[in-house]
């Protein structure tokens, strides 16, 4: 298969290709017996992070100071064909240096492309697929299928937090991508303006006020419980935010919506210290105790936006450090 130089995102059982990044599957980090003679490499391109996931610094930033994500992303998927050789680890370093359109052996299989994109205007523009209603209703200036802003500055972790501080993947990180299909007819359907910002956000949240969030959504995440007995919803942001840490969030989101099979979909990426802390803000989003004190809110119903996302695809990877990305527990390996 012929690629661009846009980056490898690379995994024992299965490689994601974009972002520039290369990962290990780990479900298969401890696979197969690797050769024991020591991997010389050359040395690492002048100029680029150390770590696979330090993006921020490159991304230009709006007039609040959030950055402003890649408009187009693109995850390529190979699945491993034996054990590694060094002849495989130098073939795939050797893509980054390489200009233009290649072939990428390296012991390789292509299984799949995953596509999609954020940015204001192109959620509406691509809005004539399943799952969205007739009638055009995402709104031309929202750069999501749900008419919401993501990711800005302090509901984001930063890039220190998320780096693994010691062991053998020291400086990198773990990755989490899922594939969610998106059920908007009754969002956009059903619920008004309000109905949609107290589900994203929390009830007590006004639509004027989601207008002005600059760098954070409020959502009140400590009126959870009036939100439980006095509204009988809870907001997506509301519950999220209870995983914070001493207020600050624990993962880094990278998400973007799809239209691949011809579906309204979110390609949810993010990157956090441990798989742990992806579990524990998943939990809170869950918000299990709610269903208990209050029986109109169920796993799904009146439950922030869990009822309009249906998770189909997931799986979670550790991100080296570049040093340490084409097959990164190959025995032996070093750079000099």
């Amino acid at each position: 298969m012929r690629l661009t130089r846009r980056g490898l995102l690379a995994s024992a059982a299965g490689v994601a290709v974009g972002g520039a990044a290369v990962g290990v599957g780990l479900e298969s980090a401890g696979g197969g017996a690797p050769p024991a003679d020591p991997v010389p490499f050359g040395p690492q391109r002048a100029g680029v992070p150390a770590r696979q996931h330090a993006w921020t610094a490159t991304l230009a930033r709006d007039d609040d100071g959030n950055p402003i994500a890649p408009r187009f992303d693109r995850l390529l998927f190979y699945d491993l064909q034996g054990v590694p050789a060094p002849a495989h680890a130098r073939a795939l370093e050797a893509v980054p240096g390489i200009r233009g359109s290649l072939e990428l052996g390296a012991g390789l299989d292509w299984r799949e492309t995953r596509t999609g994109f954020v940015g204001t205007g192109l959620p509406a523009r691509h809005q004539d697929v399943g799952g969205i209603p007739p009638g055009n209703p995402v709104p031309t200036s929202s750069p999501l299928f749900m008419g919401f802003k993501s990711g800005l500055l302090k509901n984001q972790a930063t890039e220190d937090y998320v780096t693994i501080a010691d062991g053998p993947f020291a400086g990198g990180t773990t990755m989490q991508v899922s594939y969610m299909r998106l059920r908007l007819d009754s969002w956009y359907g059903s619920l008004d303006e309000s109905g949609r910002v107290a589900r994203m956000y929390s009830p007590e949240t006004t639509p004027e006020q989601v207008k002005h969030f600059t760098t954070d959504a409020e959502s009140e995440p400590n009126l959870i419980n009036q939100a439980i007995h006095r509204y009988g919803v809870i907001g997506h942001s509301q519950t999220s935010a209870r995983a914070r840490r001493a207020g600050k969030p624990l993962i880094i989101r990278r998400d973007f919506n799809t239209v691949d099979y011809g579906e309204a979909g979110l390609r949810f990426v993010s990157v956090q210290r441990s798989i742990k802390d992806f579990v524990t803000t998943r939990s809170a989003m869950n918000a299990s105790h709610a269903t208990v004190e209050n029986p109109s809110i169920t796993d799904t119903i009146n439950n922030g936006i869990n009822e309009f996302i249906l998770v189909l695809r997931r799986a979670n990877y550790i991100l080296p450090t570049r040093a340490e990305r084409s097959y990164p527990l190959l025995a032996g390996r070093r750079f000099i």
